[in-house]
């Protein structure tokens, strides 16, 4: 397995490793390669300290909602999106600067405007030619913290059916932990807490995609 940070970059690494000639050595560099990211990494991560997760628990943030009272959002459910982040679409095409500050940029701004133009004219052609239907969606839920640092989410202000996101104990800890079960969907719980609101895909799970523009 092979990362690569962008798909303008893929063709050259499936190049090299469907070709009979560079597989072998390709695939030699990347070990090596991956093997040295490893290590780091390792070394890294051994001076790191951590909590064990009830100590964690027994240290949360102090959070004051009769101080700063949660915002409702302005809407409860699916909302469809009319947007389009293009600064990451640049930054295939290795233009750094964001949108849509790097329109105007002194050393990139014209290769941006001309690309930006160009992918414009792609997108009407999509939408008009029906190429394909495409979508952003957003969700915005109803939530509550129960039992610690568990979450529960619903699908309206009626809060009658929850989904239940239980955090997991880790192995170590939960022959410490036996009492703590999951908790079935819709059950609801008296130890509510403050209302707030989530951001996620409801429990239908609607595909998400982008609409052009």
């Amino acid at each position: 397995m092979v990362h690569v940070n962008d798909a303008s970059r893929a063709v050259g690494v499936a190049s090299s490793l469907l070709s009979p000639e560079k597989n072998d050595t390709y695939a030699a560099e990347i070990r090596t390669e991956y093997a040295k990211i490893s290590d780091a990494h390792l070394r890294a991560q051994a001076d790191k300290k951590r909590l064990k997760l009830q100590a964690a628990r027994n240290n949360p943030v102090p959070v004051d909602f009769a101080k700063a009272p949660p915002k409702k959002p302005a809407f409860i459910g699916i909302k469809s999106l009319d947007y389009i982040d293009w600064t990451p679409f640049f930054q295939a095409w290795e233009l750094s600067g964001p949108y849509p500050k790097i329109l105007q940029d002194p050393v990139v701004g014209e290769a941006a405007r001309k690309l930006h133009a160009e992918a414009l004219d792609t997108l009407d052609r999509i939408v008009n030619e029906k190429w394909v239907s495409a979508n952003g969606v957003l969700g915005l839920y109803p939530a509550a913290r129960v039992d610690g640092d568990d979450i529960e989410i619903y699908r309206d202000e009626s809060r009658r059916d929850g989904r239940h996101d239980l955090a997991q104990p880790a192995p170590a800890e939960q022959e410490a932990d036996r009492t703590r079960q999951p908790v079935p969907r819709g059950l609801r719980r008296t130890q509510r807490k403050q209302a707030s609101q989530t951001g996620s895909a409801p429990p239908s799970r609607p595909r998400t995609t982008t609409t052009p523009r």
